[in-house]
């Protein structure tokens, strides 16, 4: 993962929990009787509220190019060893690969 890929990972899921908090239901702190290193913060929200706001963050999200087809196959390379197996890419159902930069 190259650190412009990094980054733009890192934007998305920092900004999940905003999403959380405009589709969010309702609330909670697990644990509160305990300290507060064991305090669990837990949310439940409203799927569909959700699904709309983390796809409209995704294809508001600068450089990104959305592509939506179904995976037929996965391009995997096994290392020499061949212990190691790394995916570059995708097979779609209309036969386009899409390559890992």
């Amino acid at each position: 993962m190259s650190e412009t890929e990094r980054k733009m990972f890192v934007i998305l899921i920092s900004s999940s929990h905003l999403i959380v908090d405009v589709s969010g239901i309702q609330y909670k702190v697990l644990n509160k009787r305990k300290g507060p290193a064991v305090w669990g913060h837990r949310a439940q929200i409203d799927r569909s509220l959700y699904k709309k706001h983390i796809q409209n963050e995704i294809l508001a999200t600068c450089n990104l190019t959305v592509e939506a087809s179904q995976v037929e196959d996965l391009v995997i390379e096994q290392d020499v060893g061949g212990k190691k197996r790394t995916c570059h890419g995708v097979l779609t159902g209309n036969s386009i690969l899409l390559f890992c930069m």
